[in-house]
């Protein structure tokens, strides 16, 4: 099942800013209804930055959503240390600010559809984060470094990297404990990580329209030895002439497919069973 919507509280669910003065006025409305409040909403304010005014209530703010704008850069980001929910979506992003990585209240994380080509390494240890949305990017490589305690995300559910450049997975993934929800969709990935058999908690994986095309290319501990039941391999050679029934481990995965109730092959695919 694809990651949830991200929702604000009524309070800020307001509708668009507009354009010209009134727009602004709005803008100025918003943004000191949120110093009370702690929940800001800029969607779609044609915004090409974050307003200088936003950083003088960092420290109040627990919700902030700037989906549909313009804007190229968030601004520093360790003053923001309630800040729970942030989705900066749809917007013109090229990097992200190592500072966001000290947010460690951060629960929801959404930066899909932006023009980001690396994620720095300090974002993928926010230790109550449960939902990272990094989809529609241009990333061709997750720099994570490869060491003790790497991408501790402890809280971490659902991860969503599809529609980006991937070529391959660090092995640092495998450490996400409590991921149940995984799409790396619309990539070009050949292959699995050996570490994934780690993921006890992984209920779905979405790997349609990569490169994956051998026997080797999913590892047999995910297969068998975790809880995933739902695997998506449409698009892939693999999928071609039902070669996924050669994966070393599919019967046991099968088995526990049809343990689960799960009586139909859908979309002509063995995989995708649930």
């Amino acid at each position: 099942p694809p990651p949830p919507p991200l929702l604000l509280p009524s309070s800020a669910a307001l509708g668009p800013c507009g354009m010209g003065n009134a727009c602004q006025s709005e803008r100025s409305g918003r943004i000191k209804r949120a110093a009370r409040t702690g929940s800001l909403n800029l969607v779609d304010c044609k915004l090409k930055k974050v307003p200088p005014r936003v950083l003088t209530i960092a420290p109040k703010l627990k919700i902030i959503n700037l989906r549909s704008n313009r804007i190229s850069e968030l601004p520093p980001m360790d003053k923001f240390t309630l800040l729970k929910i942030l989705d900066a979506s749809h917007n013109h992003m090229k990097k992200v600010p190592i500072s966001l990585g000290s947010v460690k209240s951060l629960t929801r994380l959404v930066l899909a559809s932006n023009q980001l080509v690396e994620i720095p390494n300090a974002l993928w240890n926010l230790p109550k984060l449960e939902l990272l949305d990094l989809s529609g990017n241009k990333i061709a490589r997750l720099s994570i470094e490869e060491k003790k305690g790497s991408c501790s995300m402890p809280k971490l559910k659902i991860l969503d990297l599809s529609a980006n450049k991937l070529q391959e997975l660090p092995d640092a993934l495998g450490n996400l404990s409590a991921l149940n929800n995984l799409n790396i969709s619309s990539n070009e990935l050949a292959r699995i990580p050996e570490s994934f058999g780690n993921l006890k908690s992984i209920r779905s994986i979405d790997a349609k329209k990569n490169k994956f095309n051998d026997e080797n290319c999913i590892p047999e501990s995910l297969l068998a030895d975790t809880q995933l039941f739902h695997l998506v391999l449409e698009g892939n050679p693999i999928a071609e002439g039902q070669a996924y029934y050669k994966l070393k481990g599919f019967d046991k995965y099968e088995k526990r497919c049809k343990e689960k109730g799960d009586k139909q092959i859908q979309g002509g695919l063995g995989v995708t069973l649930a």
